[in-house]
């Protein structure tokens, strides 16, 4: 004979019995994730990551994939050359966290050294990157850019939090690209397979003394009859679609040598504070 448990059942069982009954979603938890260090001024013998022997080159950082809940942290006061291109993604509940760790007055800093990106996201989501110096003066004129998130024929990419950063001294080119030349740099590229952004909060960065642009971004899948005979067709030739749940706050920017922020192929983005580029203090602004 078959039995049921009610629900009424079960309790009285398990407080008769002092048993603890562990709900699925409690043994679901979000995953802790892993904690990686990286001090390019430390002894590379022995580099596993740890904080005791932490990686000292951006290339051993590259190496590795990580995932839901990892955090990659910079030992501030010290500097890594080159770029930083990390593989793997978050999750909702869990994001891969970019960030710094020690006491030091100074904060962690990369230095691009003329390379096209110090800080390159490409065909991820669920990352926050924070706290962290970028600059790239080295060899000055070349696209490049300070930050690059970049989608290629991708889907939708969600849950991206870019906040507390100071980027200064991007030396780039006159470019307006896709792909460069700018602070902080959105981009969607490809041509397959339309992709978007659903989730994406820049604020609270300090951004100056940039060729060319501060915050920008920029679509292939940017075409409708708004923008008209504006852009190449042939290098941006994929139907409207557009980044949403965009928020650009608190940033202040200065000494830039093109756009404060140009927000291409968003809508509803908003934002608020913003110096010096907004004047109106006041929540609710937005761009189409």
């Amino acid at each position: 004979m078959r039995h049921r448990v009610t629900a009424a059942a079960l309790a009285a069982l398990t407080a008769a019995g002092g048993l603890t009954v562990v709900s699925q979603t409690a043994a679901q938890a979000a995953p802790t994730g892993r904690t990686f260090h990286v001090d390019c001024a430390a002894d590379p013998a022995a580099a596993t990551g740890s904080k005791q022997h932490p990686w000292t080159s951006l290339a051993e950082a590259n190496a590795h994939t990580y995932g839901p809940g990892d955090r990659l942290l910079f030992k501030r006061g010290a500097t890594c050359t080159g770029t930083l291109a990390p593989t793997g993604t978050g999750s909702a509940d869990a994001p891969f966290t970019i960030a710094d760790y020690g006491n030091g007055p100074a904060r962690a800093r990369l230095d691009g050294a003329g390379a096209h990106d110090v800080v390159l996201l490409a065909n991820t989501q669920y990352v926050h990157l924070k706290a962290l110096e970028i600059t790239n003066a080295d060899n000055p004129g070349s696209e490049r850019n300070g930050v690059r998130v970049r989608l290629t024929d991708y889907g939708v990419a969600r849950g991206f939090d870019i906040s507390g950063l100071y980027i200064h001294d991007v030396r780039g080119g006159d470019y307006k690209t896709v792909s460069g030349s700018s602070a902080i740099h959105i981009a969607v590229e490809g041509r397959t397979k339309a992709s978007w952004y659903d989730g994406l909060d820049i604020g609270h960065n300090r951004i100056e003394d940039v060729d060319r642009e501060g915050i920008y971004f920029k679509s292939t899948f940017s075409k409708r009859d708004l923008v008209g005979q504006q852009q190449d067709p042939n290098v941006y030739p994929g139907e409207w679609t557009p980044s949403t749940g965009v928020r650009i706050h608190h940033n202040t920017l200065k000494s830039l040598a093109g756009d404060g922020m140009k927000l291409d192929t968003t809508s509803g983005a908003g934002g608020c504070g913003n110096r010096p580029l907004i004047e109106d203090r006041t929540c609710g602004l937005s761009w189409r």
